[in-house]
């Protein structure tokens, strides 16, 4: 956006001072200005008082007053084009906007709501998953979520979604709407580098790689499920294998899988490169999941051999034995794994034709045209 000329301006919650170093940083690379709003309550305080209201927990627990206020004023006051938010769970703050009257000027912002993925089916995966008590909160904030989703395609001009696959699971459990569009995930490829030259003595052998925020229940999930039913038969074929789990906020149950040797869970790295250049694969075993991974993305760029559920590779141009390989049940994972490790043939195939798809397909530049193309229709409409 900002080589096309736009001026972008951060306003957002904040929950501690690792949230305000992160917008000071970003700060540095945008042309416009940055506001951070620290929360009034703790997060426990805010998801509380959720459970006793009528509203979901998601947006609860994301609702900040004083972000509210400042969003306000400064739509009142600046020239926007448009005022993205990027999540269902932000609808409070789209209807504070439409009720202030700042939308019903001569030159109206246009409300563009990023959904990402369709958050109300994630939360009933968790529900179906999951036992007493937990599968009847998960069932509230799914069915309190898609109310949410419905009422911000009710007041957005453009809502987005990640991919194919996510509108049509909108339109079969949500609504339709000609608002809704496609916006997929774009990628730095001249970050996300393969290791090349020497720093390919880097390398771990038969290192094993996941990447994640692990206080997040898809990837608790997915590491524990790898850990315990898929990790003790690749053991068994290389005993000297390793799987790195990098990530923040790793909870106790991920940290006990540390106590095997071979499993290292780092918490929080300042760069992730290191562990993609050292790693011989990586693992995306999801069993819940929506949306597109971005992980996944990230490892093919590195011309990495990917090994994932069918889960991990949704709304990914992705075929398997092609670019990834892709496993529906623990032996199958197990087995694509251990081929990937023993083939430097086949593990060569797959990152030359995971880096070539990421180079044709996923340049921020094609994946952006969507977005554009909402702010130029807002703007004829004006």
């Amino acid at each position: 956006m900002i080589r096309k000329g736009y001026e972008v301006d951060v306003s957002c919650s904040l929950e501690g001072a690792q949230d305000q170093q992160h917008l000071k940083e970003l700060g540095k690379k945008i042309n416009g200005n940055t506001q951070g709003f620290l929360y009034g309550e703790p997060k426990w305080w805010r998801l509380l008082k959720g459970l006793v209201s009528a509203k979901s927990l998601s947006e609860v627990n994301f609702f900040n007053r004083r972000l509210q206020e400042s969003l306000v004023q400064q739509v009142a006051e600046y020239r926007y084009c448009a005022v993205l938010f990027t999540a269902s769970s932000l609808y409070p703050y789209a209807l504070a906007l439409q009720k202030s009257g700042a939308t019903h000027c001569s030159t109206p912002p246009a409300i563009l709501i990023d959904f990402m993925d369709v958050d109300s089916d994630k939360w009933q995966q968790y529900a179906t998953q999951s036992q007493w008590p937990m599968r009847v909160l998960y069932k509230r904030e799914a069915h309190l979520v898609r109310q949410l989703e419905k009422k911000c395609i009710d007041i957005a001009d453009k809502v987005f979604l990640i991919a194919k696959a996510e509108i049509a699971m909108l339109n079969k459990t949500v609504t339709t709407s000609s608002k809704v569009v496609e916006l997929g995930n774009g990628l730095d490829a001249d970050f996300f580098m393969p290791n090349t030259g020497v720093d390919k003595q880097k390398i771990v052998k038969n290192n094993v790689l996941f990447t994640g925020v692990m206080d997040y229940k898809p990837n608790i999930d997915a590491v524990i499920w790898f850990a315990k039913e898929i990790w003790p038969t690749v053991l068994s074929r290389f005993p000297d294998a390793t799987f790195t789990i990098a990530g923040m906020n790793p909870i106790e149950t991920v940290k006990k899988l540390a106590e095997h040797p071979s499993i290292e869970v780092t918490g929080f790295v300042d760069d992730i490169m290191p562990y993609f250049h050292r790693a011989s694969a990586f693992v995306a075993p999801f069993q819940i999941a929506r949306g597109v991974q971005n992980k996944v993305l990230q490892a093919m760029s590195c011309g990495l051999p990917v090994i994932t559920t069918p889960m991990g590779a949704e709304g990914i141009l992705c075929k398997n034995e092609e670019n990834v390989l892709i496993a529906r049940h623990a032996d199958e994972f197990a087995a694509a794994l251990i081929n990937s490790l023993s083939s430097s043939a086949l593990a060569e195939l797959l990152s030359l034709n995971a880096r070539k798809t990421i180079l044709e397909h996923y340049s921020w530049e094609s994946k952006m045209a969507p977005f554009f193309n909402a702010l130029t229709e807002n703007r004829h409409q004006q």
